[in-house]
């Protein structure tokens, strides 16, 4: 009498053919970061790095905390656009 299961495939024997398995079976899979990270261009920062400049630099005559502000919101413009914000 043969076993019920007899048609299912045999186990994989090596850990090579157990690689090579899972590899097949995720190899179609949509990669995680296109979806979990939205592209720079989604978030608008130009415009609401400009906006804070412009509100820092306004206040920086008020208060010298405002001036370090400033300075680090035009670094971060600097880092992020590759030039000088205007």
């Amino acid at each position: 009498m043969t076993p019920p299961y007899d048609y299912e495939a045999p186990p994989l024997s090596t850990e090579g053919d157990r690689a090579q398995h899972q590899h097949d079976e995720r190899r179609d899979l949509p990669i995680a970061r296109t979806y979990l990270v939205p592209p720079l261009a989604a978030y608008d920062i130009h415009a609401k790095l400009m906006d804070e400049i412009r509100l820092a630099h306004r206040a920086s005559s008020v208060d010298d905390w405002f001036n370090g502000r400033e300075s680090g919101l035009r670094t971060a413009y600097r880092i992020v656009f590759g030039e000088n914000a205007p």
